[in-house]
């Protein structure tokens, strides 16, 4: 306790007189040394945060460097994915255009073929009435029989009747082929029946022999009515008798084709097309319905031929189409159709 002078020790003056003071002496070295200490530890955790801070912005620089060059490459990938999607639907169009010329010659060879008995038999008719009615008039000049009139309506008739045979076949084979190019042509929706459409596909179908080098066998269930795109539909099977008569005997003598249709169920068709030729290497079945895949470059060959087929199947038929080798060798393409399509655009 302080006490001021001359005052008592039990007595204190008034509370204003009470000033207290304290002094105390400071060493300048020692606040120096004092003031370092703390600034010291300061200045390293500002040049640590300066660092931290550095490498952040150099992190982040060099991370938005790599989503430009990312996002480049990625503007790159989808030009070069746009592009290829161009190119390809440029050669599906024109393997598109291809194929119907080919279809085109094959259905004009076809409509050749199937005219020419008919007409050969309208012309052999003919030939024979023309034979009768020249005999009839040497007989009237010559002197005309009893039995003449009875013998010239005989065999004119009978010819006058197989040329009405031969252009009644003449005008349902036309009226066929006809309504084939319609098919082929148009994307409208009819009711058919699903094994002449099968035949009328391609003219090799009607004409290949079941016994011979290339044989063909046909197990067609009557009364599988359709109502699809006929027309498409023909094109898959043309497609997959030519890729069959093209890939799977190469090398052989002799081989066999088999087509055959049945129900699945009260609403869908399956189609069967198989062969007992050189059949997939497993390596390449997982890859034969790709675009631009095949094994036949060097020979012209495009690889689209069965993804068209594929596609037409599965986005236009709206079925399925399963590409498998037969445990007794070949290739088998088994097709699965809705009897009912859906329309399309």
């Amino acid at each position: 306790m302080l006490r001021a002078p001359g005052v008592p020790l039990n007595q204190s003056g008034p509370k204003d007189d009470l000033k207290l003071r304290l002094l105390a002496r400071v060493d300048p070295a020692a606040e120096s040394e004092a003031a370092r200490r703390w600034k010291q530890p300061l200045a390293v955790g500002m040049a640590a945060a300066l660092g931290v801070a550095l490498l952040l912005a150099l992190q982040l620089v060099r991370s938005r460097s790599v989503e430009l060059r990312r996002t480049r490459q990625l503007r790159a990938a989808n030009q070069a994915l746009t592009e290829a999607n161009d190119n390809l639907r440029s050669v599906q169009a024109d393997l598109a255009r291809a194929e119907r010329l080919s279809s085109l010659g094959l259905m004009v060879a076809g409509v050749a073929h199937e005219l020419n008995t008919p007409l050969g038999s309208a012309t052999l008719g003919l030939g024979t009435a023309q034979q009768e009615l020249d005999t009839l008039a040497q007989r009237l000049r010559q002197g005309l029989r009893r039995s003449d009139p009875e013998q010239y309506l005989r065999a004119g008739g009978a010819g006058l009747e197989t040329v009405h045979e031969a252009l009644r076949r003449a005008a349902a084979l036309v009226q066929r082929f006809k309504q084939v190019a319609v098919d082929r042509a148009s994307m409208q929706l009819r009711v058919f029946d699903r094994a002449e459409i099968v035949r009328d596909a391609d003219p090799r179908l009607r004409h290949l022999p079941p016994e011979g080098p290339i044989a063909l066998r046909l197990h067609l269930a009557p009364d599988l009515q359709m109502d699809s795109y006929a027309g498409p539909l023909e094109q898959v099977v043309s497609n997959l008798l030519e890729n069959a008569l093209t890939h799977a005997f190469d090398g052989r003598a002799r081989g066999c084709i088999t087509l055959q249709t049945r129900a699945d169920g009260p609403a869908h068709v399956l189609v069967r097309f198989a062969d007992d030729g050189n059949g997939v290497p497993p390596a390449q079945l997982p890859h034969i319905l790709d675009p631009f895949f095949t094994t036949r470059r060097h020979a012209g060959g495009t690889g689209l031929g069965l993804h068209i087929v594929h596609q037409t199947v599965t986005e236009l038929l709206g079925g399925t189409l399963r590409a498998e080798n037969a445990p007794e060798g070949g290739a088998v393409f088994v097709l699965r159709l809705p009897r009912q399509a859906q329309l399309r655009a």
